[in-house]
Formats: C-alpha cells, structure tokens, sequence
C-alpha cells in the first residue's frame, strides 16, 4: 500500500441553509494521485449532538473514479442548516477503509457563516 500525506484542512466557504461542494483529492508522499480502487471513504461531521455521515458505499460521497484519488463532498441546504455558525464549533474527518484498516486521511474544523436570505427550510 502506498504512502499517504496526511494532514488537516479546515472546511471554509460553507454559508449555512446553502448547498456546499468541495472536490478532495488525495496524494501520495510523491504527489502522485491515490488509487483509491477498493476502498470505502467515509466523511463524518459532528457538531454538538449532530452528527452527518457520508460514504462512498452508498453513493452519498461521490466518487466516479476511485483510480484517481477524487471525491466530491455534496451537502444539501438542509445539511447545511444543521451546523452551528461560527469557526471551531464543528469538525469532520476523512476516513478510508480497505482490507480491514481503517485511516483518516485528512481532519478539520469547519467555519460556517449565517446566511441573510430568506430560506425557510420549506423547500
């Protein structure tokens, strides 16, 4: 199994009761892509008592082409609308699992800011 770069990458951008998308690639120690084939990546995010959880085994973490170590977070303006607003009141991990190991790829806070429009969650 390759050498993966680790690290943490804090989630900016997110405007809560908006949709929210962010493409993650993954390198190697060379900075080549990581072939991914095989494994399920999870993304968990906790916020006090919410917690959201996304995976690739059930298509609700996108990934078309585990060949070239991408997958794209989508979150709904629902999903949105659950996390607090402010910087440092929510976190999220990255995990990959294949062949009975599981290990976080990349971990951060998320910075949420409140929206202004006049989205009531009815739609």
């Amino acid at each position: 199994m390759e050498t993966l770069v680790m690290g943490n990458y804090d989630l900016t951008g997110l405007r809560r009761g908006n949709s929210f998308r962010r493409i993650f690639r993954f390198k190697d120690g060379a900075g080549d892509p990581v072939d991914l084939t095989g494994s399920v990546l999870v993304f968990v995010a906790e916020a006090g008592a919410i917690r959201l959880i996304k995976s690739t085994a059930d298509g609700s973490l996108g990934m078309p082409d585990p060949s070239i170590g991408e997958i794209t977070l989508s979150l709904t303006p629902a999903e949105t609308r659950q996390f607090p607003v402010g910087r440092l009141r929510a976190r999220y991990e990255i995990e990959r699992r294949i062949e009975g190991e599981e290990t976080t790829l990349v971990s951060g806070c998320i910075t949420v800011m409140d929206g202004i429009n006049d989205d009531s969650g009815d739609h």
